[in-house]
């Protein structure tokens, strides 16, 4: 619903009321009267609202400014900070952060702390539950004293930006949601609500968890040696595939911090990671070093990006910043661009705990050790608070009722309660100082200084700079384990699966200017089998790898152009590999044949007008059903499914005959194809001619908490079709409990040439949080498109596109007051 439709529905509403009380043989005076009470009131709230929205011109005067700052925004509404010193510059980027995204910051802090139940009532418990268990707040409240004083006085000033707007902020021009959830006022940021907000952006990409659990409860279901048929390792094929790949990373498993609206666990399974590629001058037309980047995470309304430039003395950065977080996080400066995509290693760990019957004591190599224990209390709105006694052993907290797992902590079969061993959890986790210093590196040398201080999340950063050089370098904290793999639940009490260290740095996965002239990175194994440590047990299947490296290494020379097409790229590869195997097991029949044909001839370009890539997604999501439903309970099928790697890699050695359940490959094939054609007739006709991909496959992006409301949904959520499966550069996976919704995706791109004094780059929803701005959602067409923005990086373009300046000058020393 666009601003005008929101502006006109008023008028709209009167025209219906005067015409259905006419129908109902009601005086025309009367029913005038009330469209006109109507039409008003509906009004006097869009007035109201709009009040909210922030001011881009002009100027204000604000407290804790060292000197005048300018921010000028431009066409896009991407604001550019201009001060004369960084402390400056990144109060002018909290200012703007709050400004524009005022509710998100508020909410995900609640998030964070574990209140959202003061809000949402009994809905917020369970996520205030996992929040305080975890322990998120506590870490950053630790983890602030930690950072080094130029980190902390970026924080400072950066906190003072955000509290420099609350100020000027009455209760009137709170945005929306204060008002529908009768919210109370934000409280004042501190540098610790900072640190928390990297807290949760290294928890929403270090999510082994979940597997671990599938894991757990797949050998208690089926037992260990169906386990490993079901969630087997590469095949030989992919072992094969994957030596002529330039470079991989990390695991599959993604685990999002959730909002509500979601359960109050990692409910995405397989997000399939990031794309990330950079390039020599050698292969660019223009001479210089392209690094190109799209992260994937969970869709949200707004997304987790902002863009963003800051310039001071010694400071110039464009990007892609995070509300909440000092620093452009993905971007460029004058010298040097860099990117990132999610290593995912194995950082997190379940341990089995025996625990004595007092609740007091855990059990470890023989003796028994008192645990830590924090009471917390959750206030609950219109409900009674629930008091929370939060015990932690040697690894970490018991996970109990959170995660999944059931109030004992245990999993369905299981009598050992659980504890939680996670990276993030140290008390020594500096890592937005890593972003901060990024910022200013100048270098390979600074660069790699700088990524070294991030502890998680644990990330391949992508480089290049204005000398030509390219390359990447993982970073992260990663354990080294000491008698086991980590890929299921340890044994706690006996002392021999502890974490003995972590990977030295200077070993993780890195490349500098390698003979084949670029770099490639997803999210799949290295491809050297000699590399010594043990990164994880579960990776994705590489064919988005493939893809980018038949592209990126046929090309003699490419061009700005060409980056965007493989950004944009929807060729699945897995339809390539196994669509001749599956087509082999079904015989057509009247209902199929029409269906099969398409498939016959389809060039397995899953384009968002493909009907082929209809019925070629539809089937592949029933396969796994029809081949396990008898086997696996409903629950338990479904968080599996929701691995596709996995599940289709289980799915095609089993149409191939590699697994015990060989002789249910052709029944399966034809059950499934079938059960699909009949899901895809009900959502979009009998007609198979006119079926579209895009007709039935969305990307949808729910407001955090509107979402669930039905009224307020289509106002403050968003949707837009899309092409792409799973396995394509552009990600178009869905979800198996929401069938074809996508909400895992490639939120944030950039194609930078260092050649270049610019770059383009875009994020999915728009600038604003607020639903009555015309960039609420501006970007959204475009970026389904894969179109971009200009990094406008010069005062001269950036004045020329200037949609308007606002000022701010720091208030006069000595005055009482002066919040402007």
């Amino acid at each position: 619903m666009t601003r005008w439709q929101i502006a006109l529905a008023p008028l709209a509403t009167a025209i219906v009321l005067v015409i259905a009380g006419l129908a109902w043989r009601s005086s025309l005076i009367v029913c005038v009267v009330w469209a006109a009470i109507v039409c008003i009131l509906s009004l006097a709230v869009y007035g109201f609202f709009r009040r909210s929205l922030p001011q881009t011109h002009g100027e204000r005067v604000v407290l804790k400014l060292g000197a005048p700052i300018e921010i000028t925004r431009d066409r896009d509404a991407i604001p550019h900070i201009f001060a004369s010193s960084k402390q400056d510059a990144w109060f002018g980027l909290g200012y703007v952060h709050a400004q524009d995204r005022l509710w998100q910051m508020d909410f995900q802090r609640r998030i964070g702390r574990g209140r959202v139940a003061e809000v949402l009532g009994k809905r917020g418990v369970p996520f205030d539950l996992l929040s305080r268990t975890i322990g998120f707040a506590r870490v950053a409240e630790r983890a602030w004293g930690m950072l080094t004083p130029p980190a902390r006085d970026a924080v400072e000033a950066y906190s003072a930006g955000v509290n420099a707007f609350l100020a000027q902020c009455g209760s009137s021009r709170l945005p929306p949601e204060y008002h529908l959830l009768r919210c109370p006022r934000p409280e004042a940021w501190s540098g610790p609500d900072s640190v928390l907000f990297s807290i949760l952006l290294g928890w929403n990409l270090a999510g082994n968890y979940p597997s671990e659990l599938l894991r757990q409860r797949l050998c208690e279901a089926v037992g260990e040696a169906r386990t490993r048929e079901l969630m087997p390792p590469y095949r030989e094929d992919t072992l094969l595939r994957l030596a002529g790949a330039v470079q991989g990373d990390g695991s599959a498993a993604n685990a999002v911090l959730p909002v509500p609206g979601t359960e109050p666990w990692n409910s995405f399974g397989e997000g399939a990671g990031s794309n990330l590629w950079a390039v020599g001058p050698e292969k660019t037309e223009s001479g210089g070093a392209v690094l190109a980047n799209d992260p994937h995470l969970p869709s949200t309304n707004p997304m987790t990006w902002y863009l963003a430039h800051v310039s001071a003395p010694g400071l110039e950065a464009i990007g892609a910043t995070t509300p909440g977080i000092p620093g452009v996080i993905l971007g460029r400066n004058q010298r040097i661009a860099w990117g990132i995509t999610n290593l995912n290693p194995d950082v997190q760990d379940f341990y089995r705990e025996r625990i004595d019957p007092s609740g007091e004591f855990g059990e470890f190599r023989g003796s028994m050790e008192r645990m830590e224990r924090v009471d917390e209390t959750i206030r609950v709105r219109n409900g009674a608070a629930v008091q929370l006694s939060i015990r932690s052993t040697r690894h970490g907290p018991l996970a109990r009722g959170i995660m999944g797992l059931s109030a004992s902590g245990t999993t369905a079969g299981a009598t050992e309660p659980l504890s939680f061993r996670w990276t993030g959890l140290d008390p020594a986790n500096v890592s937005l100082e890593a972003f901060l210093r990024l910022n200013e590196a100048q270098d390979w040398q600074s660069f790699r200084a700088a990524i070294r201080l991030c502890a998680s999340p644990a990330v391949n950063f992508g480089y290049a700079d204005i000398d030509g050089n390219f390359g990447f370098h993982a970073s992260g904290k990663i354990p080294l384990r000491n008698g086991y793999s980590g890929a299921a639940p340890a044994n706690g009490w006996s002392g021999d699966n502890e974490w003995t260290g972590f990977i030295p740095f200077e070993e993780l996965p890195h490349a500098l200017n390698p003979a084949c002239g670029f770099v490639a990175i997803v999210n799949t194994a290295p491809p050297d089998p000699a590399y010594p440590y043990l990164l994880s047990t579960d990776w994705v299947e590489p064919y988005r790898l493939e893809r980018m490296n038949e592209v990126l290494s046929t090309a003699a020379r490419l061009s700005d152009a060409d980056h965007a097409a493989l950004q944009a790229d929807t060729l699945s590869l897995y339809a390539r590999h196994s669509l001749p195997a599956l087509l082999a097991l079904v015989t057509p029949e009247p209902d199929t044949a029409a269906p099969i044909a398409m498939l016959r001839t389809w060039n397995c370009d899953a384009t968002g007008g493909s009907a082929a890539a209809a019925i070629f997604a539809a089937w592949t999501l029933e396969l796994p059903r029809a081949l396990l439903r008898e086997e696996l309970p409903a629950d338990l099928l479904g968080l599996y499914e929701a691995y596709p790697s996995w599940a289709c890699r289980y799915s095609l050695n089993a149409i191939e005959g590699r697994t015990s359940a060989n002789g249910k490959a052709a029944e399966a094939a034809s059950k499934s194809l079938r059960a699909a054609l009949t899901t895809l007739r009900r959502h979009l006709g009998k007609n198979t001619s006119s079926w579209r991909w895009a007709s039935i496959h969305r990307a949808v992006f729910p407001h955090s908490p509107l979402n669930t409301r039905p009224v307020l949904r289509p106002v403050f959520s968003l949707s837009v079709p899309l092409g792409g499966d799973w396995s394509t550069v552009n990600i178009g996976g869905i979800l198996p409990n929401a069938p074809f919704q996508q909400r895992y995706l490639a939120g944030y791109r950039q194609i930078v040439d260092l050649s270049q004094p610019t770059g383009r780059f875009i994020h999915a929803t728009g600038q604003s949080g607020h639903f009555l701005s015309r960039h609420f959602s501006d970007f959204l067409t475009d970026w389904a498109a894969v179109r971009y923005r200009s990094m406008r990086f010069d005062r001269t373009t950036i004045h020329r596109d200037a949609a308007g300046t606002l000022r701010l000058k720091p208030f006069p020393i000595g005055s009482a007051t002066g919040a402007g």
